[in-house]
């Protein structure tokens, strides 16, 4: 390896590592450079004014141990700060993977909203979740607030009363592994996400600038486009630290770990051992009261699992899709799913070594099947042991209600992100559902937030709904 790194044209092939400022500083609807908008009249990036509810976050201290992820990280801060420590002791490390990980001194992943993140069930220490989306604009209000609280500076905000914070700034790394291109949109993250926060806190046009930048140094964008180039760059992680010098990681993303081979894929855990297996399932398109006994329906059935494949390559990909001939090989599926597995072993054996958080997002191909169903009206909104339909006046008056399948297994890492089913064309963008499962319990929990655009953090307008595990 270390000869291979040292030859240039190999070198530059494999170092496509991007900063986040060079990479996706683009609008890709015109192309336009984002951070030109900070040069500019600050009116085109939002027109509200920003209205916090008092009583919002007075509810959120009193909700059931609040405020110790936050505090918790705010006094590990704070002991650094007095022996004079950046987060970590510099060190000369020898990149290994055996490298012990009490070097770093990792803090938590959260958001400002308190209720989110105790439904996340964020704890205080390097967390790993499984996020399962529909759309990705589902985990934005989660991802964005914790990039922006993990790889954020806090040379801006430096008088600022700690009972005003709602971020730690930490000014951690944080490394992406992704196939698409819009999984950090630019205008989005600086628009409603980083905006609101600099009009709270009073921030002028050049500070925003100022914090903008030093968070795009802190976000590294490895992008992939087949499971073996994945494979390979994760090999070399410890070549990608030596490169950008890097001794703070504080969170690592890998996104899209099942959207290159179309099937559903669920995590389970290993029983008395560390680490998770993956499990892959076939797509099987929902079907209302099927005739098992029809001839002509098995073949039907068939050719529509057929197109049903392809409508779901060119949902992900687009109809040019570069692999869809690859897709149809079963032996090449096979191959990507040791690759997917062998994936999924050398992260989490990353960070048990590196005490980084990590986030794996899966699509969820059977939710998403069933709130196509749904939203079609092709499926009768019977609730039975597990499938559930919430429709209620709180919902209503945001013109939506949801729809969903609860999961096969326990997990309390896996997060369920449900789209709402919208009652009008005018609906809502910004309300999301989750489904998450408590810590040793058979339970699963739905949630409802809603993230206003003129606001950065996510409020709970739905009490939570409690399901027993039904299978």
């Amino acid at each position: 390896m270390k000869g291979r790194a040292k030859n240039k044209k190999n070198k530059d092939k494999r170092n496509d590592s991007l900063n986040i400022s060079n990479s996706l500083s683009y609008s890709e609807d015109n192309q336009e450079n984002e951070f030109s908008i900070l040069n500019k009249d600050n009116s085109n990036i939002t027109n509200k004014e920003i209205n916090f509810s008092i009583k919002e976050k007075e509810e959120d201290k009193n909700d059931e141990n609040s405020g110790d992820i936050f505090e918790n990280a705010l006094a590990l801060m704070d002991e650094n700060s007095k022996n004079r420590l950046n987060f970590t002791e510099e060190y000369e490390p020898d990149f290994s993977i055996n490298y012990p990980n009490t070097i770093f001194n990792a803090i938590p992943i959260f958001t400002p909203s308190t209720r989110l993140n105790n439904a996340l069930q964020i704890e205080d220490k390097s967390s790993c979740l499984f996020f399962y989306y529909i759309k990705k604009k589902s985990l934005y209000p989660t991802i964005y607030n914790q990039l922006i609280g993990i790889s954020g500076c806090d040379s801006i905000f430096v008088n600022i009363d700690l009972n005003e914070k709602d971020f730690i700034w930490a000014g951690l790394t944080s490394i992406i592994f992704t196939n698409q291109k819009n999984f950090i949109n630019v205008k989005i993250l600086i628009n409603e996400y980083i905006t609101p926060l600099m009009k709270k806190h009073g921030k002028s046009k050049e500070e925003t600038k100022i914090f903008i930048e030093q968070l795009c140094q802190n976000i590294i964008i490895q992008e992939y486009f087949s499971y073996d180039e994945l494979f390979i760059k994760l090999n070399e992680f410890n070549i990608l630290i030596k490169e950008h010098k890097l001794n703070k990681i504080g969170l690592v993303i890998l996104d899209g770990l099942n959207t290159i081979t179309t099937h559903n894929l669920d995590i389970r855990q290993k029983e008395n051992e560390k680490g998770f297996y993956i499990d892959f399932y076939k797509f099987e398109k929902f079907e209302q009261n099927p005739n098992k006994n029809n001839k002509k329906f098995s073949s039907d059935k068939k050719n529509q699992q057929k197109k049903n494949y392809e409508e779901i390559r060119a949902h992900i990909y687009g109809n040019d899709f570069m692999y869809k001939k690859i897709m149809n090989n079963e032996s090449i599926n096979s191959y990507n799913e040791m690759f997917q597995q062998n994936i999924l072993n050398l992260i989490l054996k990353y960070q048990e070594k590196f005490n980084f958080n990590l986030i794996i997002t899966i699509f969820d191909f059977a939710q998403d099947n069933y709130y196509n169903s749904s939203l079609g009206g092709r499926i009768a909104y019977r609730e039975n042991k597990n499938t559930f339909v919430v429709n209620c006046p709180v919902l209503q008056k945001e013109n939506c209600y949801f729809a969903f399948r609860l999961p096969k297994n326990i997990h309390p890492k896996k997060i369920v992100f449900v789209e709402p089913i919208n009652l009008c064309l005018n609906y809502n963008d910004n309300i999301f559902g989750m489904i998450t499962n408590p810590v040793k319990t058979k339970k699963f929990l739905f949630h409802v937030f809603k993230k206003d655009k003129d606001d950065y953090r996510p409020s709970r307008i739905l009490d939570k709904i409690e399901y027993d595990y039904p299978f």
